[in-house]
């Protein structure tokens, strides 16, 4: 089966705030994922990572969609509809 979206070692700091911190998490196409947590908890942000609104934080951890590898900043043009 193949990946659809691929976090290895994912971190997201802004204005000296870990939002998500060295988050690993494989999407093959046949998942189907609920992400659930208390508010606060970084859901939107991991979201918003994964479909490329914002971007990690720089050399923090790689961001994989329907094979295009990237590292540190992520170009909105590579998102894929998940």
């Amino acid at each position: 089966m193949a990946a659809v979206v691929e976090l290895a070692g994912v971190s997201i700091v802004r204005n000296g705030s870990t939002l998500i911190s060295n988050i690993t998490w494989e999407v093959d196409e046949a998942d189907r994922w609920v992400v659930i947590g208390p508010n606060g908890a970084g859901k939107t942000t991991l979201l918003q990572v994964i479909s490329a609104q914002i971007h990690p934080s720089q050399r923090c951890g790689r961001v994989a969609r329907r094979g295009a590898r990237h590292r540190g900043r992520l170009r909105a043009a590579t998102a894929h509809r998940v």
